[in-house]
């Protein structure tokens, strides 16, 4: 439990929060209504007696549970990166056919999606703190910016859509070499649609890689600012760029230390993933988690994975090296000990998997292994 002073003197107890966004709404909204709802019945009991407004209390409890809640999505946002290439479609002042280009762009994965007025995309997100930049090593031009807007339409009359737009910023110009032209550029586009080829699964941002084989034709357009011009283009590469795994603390055989492993065993060896109130432990894809090269342990017909949130550790000053409950809920997952295969030397094992929001993750925690 945490103590928050209320108001008139009042002492709030308010419960520990769970890592899952969902679960801290659920709890601090449900509290409040709870609190509400026996203020409601002592000041009626004592109108007189100056107690406090409980609606003013319950204004400032979900307040507080907004707050929190916006601060959690803002903690699980992640960078996702992409890098593409390809080559100019047109001769010009500026360009010619087959001058090659190469970038990236930006973007942060919890940016909320507005519909769209074109009916060929259906959900569309923009970053104003996103990061771009496209270069033409040959000519020497390079622009950046700091505007990324993400265009999708998943099953629309042409099929799939995908639209990037980078959009340029004073000065405008390249901050390489200048366009003989001396146009500035307006955005840097690439378009691209599939006919049925199913190039994407939803309208979300997209941060899984894209298939650019499923795509027909292809395209984008380099837009000149202050000009009707606009050469195209065509990709021919779009990579996700994966990301260095994010390293969470772990613990093997939580209250034990040192952590000893039989490999004769028929038994299972709990892991249990460190909570600590940022990380969403709701946001770890199960089936990508790992233990060396072992998945979780299932049970029952239907392969129920064995894993529970519970406090197991975290405290490693109250019993030492053992573990001890901290106050944070940790996900704890159970591997099938014999499918462990270390290597010679190992004096560590490595647990590894996905957020379902995209990234990896990997944690490390020391072992004895019992031959």
């Amino acid at each position: 439990m945490k103590i928050l002073g209320g108001l008139g003197g009042e002492i709030l107890k308010i419960p520990t929060l769970c890592p899952s966004l969902v679960e801290n709404m659920r709890l601090v909204l449900g509290y409040c209504a709870s609190r509400r709802d026996a203020l409601q019945k002592n000041d009626a009991l004592q109108k007189n007696k100056g107690k406090i407004n409980e609606n003013a209390l319950f204004t400032l409890l979900l307040t507080f549970g907004l707050a929190f809640f916006g601060w959690m999505a803002t903690a699980n946002a992640k960078q996702i990166t992409f890098r593409f290439a390809g080559t100019m479609d047109v001769s010009n002042i500026d360009f010619s056919v087959g001058d090659p280009y190469f970038g990236f762009y930006t973007f942060e994965s919890t940016i909320p999606g507005g519909s769209q007025n074109d009916p060929t995309l259906n959900r569309g997100y923009a970053d104003f703190d996103g990061t771009w930049e496209v270069v033409f090593p040959n000519k020497g031009y390079i622009y950046t910016g700091t505007f990324v807007q993400i265009a999708v339409g998943n099953n629309t009359s042409l099929g799939d859509r995908y639209i990037v737009t980078m959009s340029a910023e004073e000065p405008f110009e390249s901050i390489g070499t200048p366009l003989p032209s001396n146009f500035g550029l307006s955005f840097f586009q690439i378009d691209l649609i599939d006919t049925g080829a199913d190039l994407l699964n939803d309208d979300s941002i997209q941060t899984t890689p894209l298939d650019l084989s499923l795509v027909q034709a292809p395209s984008g357009r380099f837009v000149y600012r202050h000009s009707s011009g606009q050469p195209r283009h065509t990709p021919t590469e779009l990579t996700l760029e994966s990301p260095p795994p994010d390293i969470l603390a772990i613990d093997i055989k939580p209250g034990s230390f040192p952590n000893s492993i039989n490999l004769g065993s028929g038994g299972a060896t709990p892991v249990a993933i460190l909570g600590d109130g940022i990380l969403d432990l709701m946001d770890i894809n199960l089936d990508t988690l790992t233990f060396g090269s072992n998945g979780i342990k299932t049970v029952g017909r239907k392969d129920h994975q064995l894993c529970s949130f519970e406090d197991v550790s975290g405290d490693f000053v109250t019993m030492g090296l053992e573990g001890f409950p901290d106050g944070e809920l940790d996900l704890v997952c159970h591997f099938v000990t014999f499918n462990i295969v270390p290597e010679a030397g190992d004096t560590q094992v490595k647990i590894s998997g996905d957020f379902i929001s995209g990234g990896s993750f990997e944690g490390f925690d020391s072992v004895y292994f019992v031959p």
